[in-house]
């Protein structure tokens, strides 16, 4: 266990300078994160097997409670990771910066991050909707919730502060935006009229990953005068890359294959009207000669 942990420190290029998060709650319990990453996935499957028979739940004022609630975990999430940025000393290069335990500004990023890595254990929450709603889940959405909750616990363990802030920085003012959108539709059918941008959220959240890869990234292109972990970098971007592929193919799904779709529709329907006014019936019925012949 001990040479599992040294290999971690050495890959992340931790120090006891940057370990300063390690005895925080659940940080220091890593086969609690783990066991909760593996009951997440089994239930599930259970959970999905336990609705096949049952009516879906309604859940809307608990979805109300759920999603405001997460837009001000969110609100103030964001607020204590800008806050640590601007605490910090100013000199400090963030495009290259390890955790500092002696300066306020990273510690009030760390106290950010330990909230971020709060939130993805609460963001579960949202599968569990899914479930009792009998609503698909999604390889996009059960992949990004597990694997955010272990990016999240990695950050807060090894590199609570400095560059790192900024992926979860990014993440959760995305989430502001996404659940006052999901609160705001669990309102009621009648808010629909004013959710028309939704397939802008899809596109904030890929802009997210195009910034946080393009950020992370920067330390590997300054690798002569950076020692930013190198191993963490490539980790993370590969990470990030995975994510957008399947948003992209979500967005691909969602809109452009679904409008093409209607498209296609729409011209159907026309060519059965104007089949209509050539003298065909919706029987599929033709006429020749001034008589019906069904086909």
């Amino acid at each position: 266990m001990v040479v599992q942990e040294q290999a971690i420190l050495k890959a992340v290029g931790a120090t006891n300078a940057t370990e300063f998060t390690k005895e925080w709650p659940l940080v220091d319990r890593p086969g609690v994160v783990g066991a909760m990453m593996v009951v997440y996935l089994i239930l599930i499957r259970l959970g999905e097997a336990w609705m096949r028979n049952r009516e879906a739940f309604k859940l809307r004022n608990y979805m109300i409670v759920h999603n405001f609630g997460l837009v001000i975990l969110s609100t103030y999430t964001t607020w204590k990771l800008l806050s640590g940025f601007f605490l910090r000393q100013m000199p400090d290069d963030l495009l290259c910066e390890m955790p500092n335990a002696n300066t306020a500004g990273h510690m009030q990023m760390a106290e950010g991050m330990f909230l971020f890595f709060i939130s993805k254990q609460i963001d579960l929450l949202d599968t569990a909707l899914l479930v009792l709603k009998k609503k698909p889940v999604s390889v996009l959405h059960w992949y990004h919730h597990v694997s955010v909750l272990f990016l999240g616990w990695v950050l807060i363990r090894y590199l609570p502060s400095g560059t790192s802030m900024m992926g979860p920085t990014a993440n959760s003012i995305v989430h502001m935006v996404m659940y006052t959108y999901y609160g705001l539709a669990a309102i009621g059918p009648h808010m629909q009229k004013y959710l028309w941008w939704k397939k802008y959220l899809t596109k904030l959240q890929l802009s997210q990953f195009v910034f946080i890869a393009g950020y992370t990234f920067i330390p590997w292109v300054r690798s002569n005068t950076c020692t930013y972990p190198k191993f963490w970098i490539l980790l993370q971007t590969l990470y990030v890359i995975s994510l957008f592929v399947l948003f992209v193919n979500f967005y691909y799904q969602t809109y452009i294959k679904r409008a093409r779709a209607k498209v296609r529709t729409s011209h159907g329907d026309k060519a059965v009207q104007n089949g209509k006014s050539n003298g065909v019936d919706k029987n599929s019925s033709y006429v020749q000669n001034g008589k019906a012949h069904n086909e």
